[in-house]
């Protein structure tokens, strides 16, 4: 049962509460915990409600001692007077739900949408689950909808209409139904309940203010926010969180909030198992500790996946901007490649020219005939001569060397050639360093010396050079950068787990790959954060070459041949 210990305001006003379930009378006055209350919520769940999926499936869905002890009944439990309108109300309107991912939050969600639609003595109820698109509100309801099914006392009085996802109760006329989009649009309603599942992915505050300040007219009016910990500080799901986190420690400065954050301390060891618990309440039991201890072994030896490890298996807070690629990997995949070999392979290039002062690069990947997982990394880079020995300095005397090497183009001035002089190359040979070519004329020879399918680029940068590119019959595709080159990234890190590209030993490519930085949104997404080129003396455009004809590669549709038989030469 409910602690005693569970704070609630001394407030004495208000007749006997007389509150009843089966034999059980609520006797008690004023601000108060009345059990027969909390008890209905969790007699509706394992009454009417089955579990949905996984190894329960189908089985009533009895809450976990946790669940209803810390959570459902305190918040269905704790009432007091309401003089607006003469009778006793529950106290919270409002309940923040912080905890680690597959904690059981989506289904906890429908059961309090069910039961706030059918199960709370409203009259024309009115319930929406919200949350930044209508896939992510569906989270929700899904569920919700499934647990009709397998009820035969929900599914007789609960009708879907499937188009716009709203469960009606005609006997009441209530209803439940799934909100997103813009919150202007929704300033119409007057919500007896709305939940908002995975508030880290909601761009702003706006449709939760819009519900939240439309619940004048009902008397005991709930609003659920549900998420796991975000990794970006100034967003709406931080400022929640935050307020969450204030209310749990002092609960008396905002009495009509229930808080239940769960997060595992910053100074705990994240391997530690013994530390898994606190913001995993339902490890074990419905949260595999098997795929636990999995998804930890992954994360200990890559600094982004502990970062994610962390903020979604944890729930901690932890930098947006993470350090990429485990270099140990990386240097798995050196190989040394002759360019002669490369002759007449079919390839994708990607290119990343993001300023004319500074670093600029172009990508060639070779997918290996012999086996499809295996792919050669050619690398093209060029730097304005006098942008050398600023950043000589950085990489410890090494960037001149690999000018002198010849893996790094340097043109004369102030800025990189992209013409260079075209008496002084062939384009039917390889050229040798460190005789590098400026950037249109090395495309040239390239696309002479390579079966070249498509090169990528970044519309935004490389207007002239896609036009000379076009020039060459090169078949080229503008490529979507920032978090547009996150399956890019996601298919690099793959393929360099599986020690499958040649090529990485490339020390420009290699001196990218070590300075990249990502970010990652609440859908998952990677996008390499670009240093400041002012400030900071790394450089990352190699690598957003590399991603950009990786992702080329994915995109790529090889145009279909034209046919061009007669359909009578077999007839004639």
């Amino acid at each position: 049962m409910i602690s005693k210990d569970y704070w609630r305001p001394l407030k004495t006003d208000g007749p006997v509460c007389g509150r009843m379930i089966y034999d059980e009378i609520c006797e008690q006055t004023g601000t108060h915990h009345c059990n027969p209350r909390a008890e209905r919520f969790v007699r509706f769940c394992s009454t009417f409600l089955r579990h949905y999926a996984g190894p329960l499936a189908r089985s009533p869905f009895i809450l976990e001692d946790w669940q209803a002890d810390q959570i459902t009944r305190p918040l269905f439990g704790e009432t007091q007077w309401s003089d607006d309108w003469n009778r006793y109300v529950r106290r919270y309107r409002v309940a923040y739900y912080v905890v680690a991912r597959k904690a059981g939050k989506s289904n906890l969600a429908a059961a309090f949408a069910l039961y706030l639609t059918l199960g709370d003595d409203e009259e024309s109820a009115a319930i929406y689950s919200g949350a930044l698109d209508r896939q992510q509100a569906e989270k929700v309801f899904d569920p919700a909808d499934r647990m009709r099914e397998l009820s035969p006392e929900l599914s007789a009085r609960l009708t879907l209409n499937k188009a716009i996802k709203r469960l009606r109760d005609s006997a009441t006329n209530s209803e439940y139904r799934i909100i997103a989009g813009d919150a202007a649009g929704e300033l119409g309603h007057a919500p007896h309940g709305f939940i908002m599942d995975e508030v880290l992915s909601q761009r702003d505050r706006d449709l939760w203010d819009a519900m939240r300040t439309a619940a004048g007219t009902r008397s005991q009016a709930m609003f659920i926010a549900l998420t796991t910990e975000t990794n970006d500080d100034a967003s709406f799901g931080a400022r929640m969180i935050d307020d969450a986190e204030r209310v749990q420690e002092n609960p008396q400065s905002a009495p009509h909030i229930f808080s239940w954050v769960r997060k595992t301390d910053m100074k705990a060891d994240p391997w530690d198992e013994r530390n898994w618990y606190h913001a995993n309440p339902g490890l074990g039991t419905f949260k595999s500790l098997e795929e636990m201890r999995s998804m930890a072994t992954e994360a200990k030896n890559n600094p982004e996946q502990e970062n994610s490890f962390r903020q979604l298996q944890l729930n901690q807070r932890v930098q947006q901007v993470t350090r990429w690629m485990p270099m140990l990997r990386w240097d798995k995949c050196a190989g040394i490649l002759n360019e002669t070999d490369l002759l007449g392979r079919d390839c994708f290039g990607g290119l990343d020219l993001a300023s004319t002062t500074d670093l600029a690069s172009l990508v060639w990947i070779f997918p290996d005939e012999d086996d499809d997982d295996h792919y050669d990394v050619l690398v093209r880079a060029w730097i304005p001569e006098y942008l050398v020995s600023k950043l000589d300095k950085a990489t410890g005397g090494l960037l001149a060397t690999w000018v002198n090497d010849g893996y790094l183009v340097a043109t004369e001035g102030d800025v990189i050639d992209y013409y260079g002089d075209d008496t002084g190359y062939s384009i039917n040979t390889i050229q040798t360093a460190p005789d590098g070519l400026a950037i249109h004329p090395q495309i040239e020879q390239d696309a002479n010396n390579f079966n070249v399918l498509a090169v990528g680029y970044d519309q935004a940068q490389a207007t002239a050079t896609a036009q000379f590119m076009q020039g060459l019959d090169l078949t080229i595709k503008p490529i979507v950068q920032g978090y547009g080159l996150s399956s890019a990234l996601k298919e690099i890190m793959r393929v360099v787990k599986a020690e499958k590209y040649a090529g990485l030993e490339h020390p420009v490519l290699r001196w990218a790959a070590d300075a990249a930085e990502v970010k990652r949104d609440s859908q998952e997404r990677l996008m390499v954060v670009r240093p400041d080129r002012g400030a900071s003396k790394k450089r990352i455009d190699p690598l957003v070459a590399m991603a950009t004809a990786v992702r080329m590669s994915q995109v790529y549709e090889p145009e279909e041949e034209e046919d061009t038989t007669n359909p009578f030469d077999d007839v004639f």
